[in-house]
């Protein structure tokens, strides 16, 4: 504590007694202690705490007895209330200047201080054993740091990216290198790649990222006719910076791969059940999704997109071709009514029909903040109120099978009002 008040406490951090123009003279009144007395004092410490490493062994012994009879002893009269008043006034002023005091003894012992710094070194200080038990630790650190392998630093490149180098990606060399390399290397020594596989450049659509072509999707089933529907395709899907010829050319792409996605599955299902069994063939089904194709990274389910152009097809039919006509347009046939908790009919079956076509199935709120169907007091209301999006879709999609089943209806009636035309009968020839 002594060492600790005197030299680290009270040592001047802040470097004006170095650049001070009178350097010549270490000693300051901040610093009472220039460097050979430091240094005697260190040693000194050093040695005491030796010196107490060496006498821990020994227990100390004290007599209780002893200490007690030397004691000062001291008879303690009986004191009256104004005494104990008045002794609490007195007042004992002790005068100290630490920095005086310090320096006089320094300039008094700064002599006999060097000359004790001179008569010992640190190898006569520390003893031999603590010296050669360091020195050993060094020795053995440095045969350690030797015998190291160098540092290598595991390659975090993915199978297919390009090098660090700039080097194009060629994925012959990708294969030469796998076959280069020999069956010992584990398959845990490689990175394994994380998350959704990247896409093939034969997958990848220009202009479109990977969420923009979900987007794409998931608006392309809304509308019915869709390649006919690009610009409000583009306005759900919030794509509408892109160019009608970037939306045509990933409209037809996406329609031509159900197509074909489609047909190879049909053809691949016929020739698969002229060879296989009969229960192999019901397990097959029952655990298949059915044909997919990948467009710009995204799986797409032909079966359910086409599914849905064939749903909605009967208001592309039905309806009237002009904006105008369509709000006017009123579905003239008897459907099945709807227990809600508005009034509701079958203009307003219109109206939604109409919304439908135009704002996308599935958009209830488009439609209902649009005034010209007059359905925002009826649909999505606040609460638990009927109709939510959930009776909203049920209920389109029975008007939608209904209105297929009057199509239907219209066609054979329409083929069964055509007149029949009469084939002339073959004249027998005169014999």
């Amino acid at each position: 504590m002594v060492l600790d008040h005197l030299v680290i406490q009270r040592m001047d951090t802040t470097g004006r007694t170095v650049l001070a123009k009178d350097s010549s003279d270490s000693r300051s009144n901040t610093t009472p202690f220039n460097k050979e007395e430091l240094a005697a004092i260190l040693k000194f410490g050093a040695e005491e705490l030796f010196k107490e490493g060496e006498e821990a062994d020994d227990e100390l012994q004290c007599d209780i007895d002893e200490i007690l009879r030397r004691a000062e002893t001291r008879e303690d009269g009986s004191q009256s209330v104004g005494d104990e008043l008045l002794s609490a006034f007195k007042v004992a002023s002790f005068n100290f200047n630490e920095d005086e005091d310090v320096s006089a003894l320094s300039a008094q012992h700064s002599p006999h201080v060097e000359e004790v710094a001179k008569e010992k070194d640190w190898d006569e200080i520390i003893p031999e054993a603590d010296r050669l038990k360091i020195e050993e630790e060094e020795k053995q650190k440095e045969g350690l740091d030797m015998f190291l392998p160098p540092r290598s630093r595991k390659s975090a490149q993915q199978s297919g990216a390009p090098s660090d180098s700039g080097e194009e990606y060629d994925p012959n060399r990708v294969k030469d290198d796998k076959e280069d390399v020999g069956s010992d290397d584990s398959d845990s020594d490689k990175p394994k790649r994380r998350g959704r596989p990247k896409a093939s450049p034969r997958e990848i659509v220009k202009g479109f990222s990977e969420t923009e072509v979900r987007r794409f999707i998931k608006s392309f089933k809304k509308f019915p006719n869709p390649l006919n529907r690009l610009e409000s395709i583009a306005i759900d899907a919030e794509l509408q910076e892109k160019s009608t010829t970037d939306l045509k050319r990933i409209a037809e792409a996406l329609q031509l791969g159900c197509e074909n996605a489609v047909k190879e599955y049909n053809e691949k299902f016929v020739s698969e059940n002229q060879t296989e069994d009969s229960n192999l063939t019901a397990n097959n089904k029952k655990n298949n999704r059915g044909p997919n194709f990948k467009l710009g990274g995204v799986s797409v389910f032909p079966k359910n997109i086409l599914s849905c152009q064939k749903e909605l097809e009967a208001l592309d039919v039905l309806l009237p071709p002009t904006l105008d006509e369509k709000k006017k347009w009123v579905l003239k046939s008897k459907v099945k009514a709807v227990h809600w908790d508005v009034l509701w009919n079958i203009e307003d079956d219109s109206r939604l029909l109409t919304g439908v076509h135009e704002y996308g199935l599935g958009s209830w709120e488009a439609i209902k903040m649009d005034p010209s169907y007059g359905l925002a007091d009826k649909i999505l209301a606040d609460g638990d109120q009927k109709p939510q999006s959930k009776q909203l879709q049920t209920r389109v999609e029975y008007l939608l099978k209904f209105m297929q089943k009057l199509i239907a209806a219209q066609r054979i009636q329409a083929e069964a009002s055509k007149p029949r035309i009469k084939k002339p009968k073959a004249l027998k020839p005169k014999t």
